[in-house]
């Protein structure tokens, strides 16, 4: 059971959440005049088979997030990729935080984003 503990504790002090995640800078910056609904309604159907997109609500709006956990039982997971949709007023500024996997993926993710504000 230590040996399993020491093999795991790495791992999960390498995950990233949503939080960390935020803290790289944003691949991409934009706004829309749609709702918070209408532009998590659209990502996540252009999303549906590339990633498992979920969704956060927050007060000023909302975030879609895709993760994988490590394990089944982990409970903080990995998160590939954030989205995050602030209502500010008369516009919804969307920002857009990937990791090192997506990036290689980044025009299309971007052109994705676009397609929906």
């Amino acid at each position: 059971m230590r040996v399993l503990l020491c093999l795991i504790l790495p791992l999960l002090a390498a995950c990233s959440t949503i939080e960390t995640r935020r803290e790289a800078p944003a691949i991409f910056t934009g706004s829309t005049d749609k709702s918070v609904q209408q532009f998590r309604s659209c990502f996540a159907t252009r999303m549906r088979g590339k990633l498992s997109m979920r969704y956060r609500w927050r007060p000023n709006g909302g975030t879609l997030f895709a993760d994988r956990a490590l394990l089944p039982l982990v409970e903080y997971p990995y998160t590939r990729l954030v989205v995050d949709i602030d209502d500010i007023g008369s516009a919804r500024r969307v920002t857009v935080h990937a990791g090192d996997t997506i990036v290689r993926g980044r025009p299309r993710l971007i052109n994705e984003v676009e397609a929906c504000l």
